[in-house]
């Protein structure tokens, strides 16, 4: 009997057992059911959510762009409403300087060298000749000859004396150009600061004394490190980008800056005008648009105005143009600066 009650319950519990095994599978797949319904639930919350993360950029986006539109268009209109008599002091000292520059110094330059330079050149110009025909003549030069070397050896002094006048005359000019370039820039830029002009020059000659030997550096560099044709474009592509920089570098420029305050002031510069040049595309785009409209109406204008009339309209009109893309360049560098002082709870000038 007790085998039997023994019997009987194994068979109940293999029942048992074998029910629970036949409802597990079904189990296993509500389960799944239900935990791929969660997992569906929370893709489309992250989706959702991700969606309109994205909306709140693009917004953001929308708007910056909208306000950055609407602030250039201000400060387009308001490079001509702020118009005053720095604008015709500017002009008039940019008209002396081409007077000064292209009527009394390069002439200047042009006496002297034609005084002490050509006299020289033609005693030094036979050997160079004898030195270049014996080299083509050799493929090169292996070897002195006794006459080159007693040639050499002749004109030695008047060959000192040549290089020598001529890097003075040379260095001179730069000088006096960098001096006459700075005077007049900073008359102009004293205006557009409204700073006194003797507080401003003694700053803005380092500051500008830093940013012609900078370029002058990077100029030197190419020459050295690339061949000639290829030193050619890249003097002409940094010529242009100094062209456009220096306006934006001598907005940054303070009042009474010494060496330290212009270290500050390129790093300024490179912090809110190199890092930021996308700010300045509207402008520079707003100012290739008024030339292009100054040149179509120049150009229309020769059939009707006489040559010599539109000859002075012409000059009277390129500096008018240099001086307002240079008050339009500087509201936007001084708008740019405000920005950031604001930004960074700072409100001092």
């Amino acid at each position: 009997m007790r085998e039997k009650i023994g019997k009987g319950k194994s068979k109940l519990e293999n029942q048992k057992s074998g029910k629970n095994h036949t409802k597990s599978p079904m189990g296993s797949q509500e389960n799944r059911k239900k935990h791929d319904h969660k997992s569906q639930k929370r893709d489309n919350k992250n989706s959702k959510f991700d969606k309109k993360i994205d909306a709140r950029i693009d917004r953001k986006i929308t708007y910056r762009l909208l306000v950055y539109l609407k602030s250039s268009y201000r400060l387009f209109i308001d490079s001509f409403t702020r118009l005053d008599r720095s604008f015709l002091y500017s002009i008039f000292v940019n008209m002396l300087q081409m007077v000064l520059v292209f009527l009394v110094l390069v002439p200047s330059l042009l006496v002297l060298l034609n005084s002490s330079v050509v006299p020289l050149m033609s005693e030094v110009m036979p050997t160079v000749l004898y030195v270049q025909s014996y080299a083509n003549s050799q493929g090169g030069l292996p070897d002195m000859n006794p006459e080159l070397e007693q040639k050499l050896d002749a004109n030695v002094s008047v060959i000192k004396m040549f290089f020598l006048r001529s890097g003075f005359l040379l260095f001179g000019f730069m000088l006096l150009l960098f001096l006459i370039s700075t005077l007049a820039s900073g008359f102009i830029y004293s205006w557009l600061h409204k700073f006194s002009f003797r507080r401003f020059i003694m700053g803005f000659f380092i500051c500008n004394l830093l940013w012609y030997l900078l370029w002058m550096m990077l100029i030197t560099i190419q020459l050295v490190l690339f061949r000639i044709h290829v030193s050619g474009y890249l003097i002409a592509a940094t010529l242009i980008l100094f062209i456009l920089l220096t306006p934006l570098f001598r907005s940054v420029c303070k009042e009474k800056a010494g060496l330290k305050d212009s270290l500050k002031i390129f790093k300024m510069f490179l912090r809110q005008c190199i890092f930021k040049l996308y700010l300045f595309l509207v402008p520079l785009l707003m100012i290739y648009i008024v030339f292009m409209a100054l040149f179509m109406m120049l150009s229309y204008s020769f059939d009707i105005i006489p040559f010599r009339a539109m000859s002075i309209l012409v000059v009277i009109m390129i500096f008018a143009f240099i001086a307002w893309s240079r008050n339009y360049v500087f509201i936007c560098v001084r708008h740019s600066l405000d920005e950031m002082r604001v930004n960074n709870g700072q409100f001092e000038k």
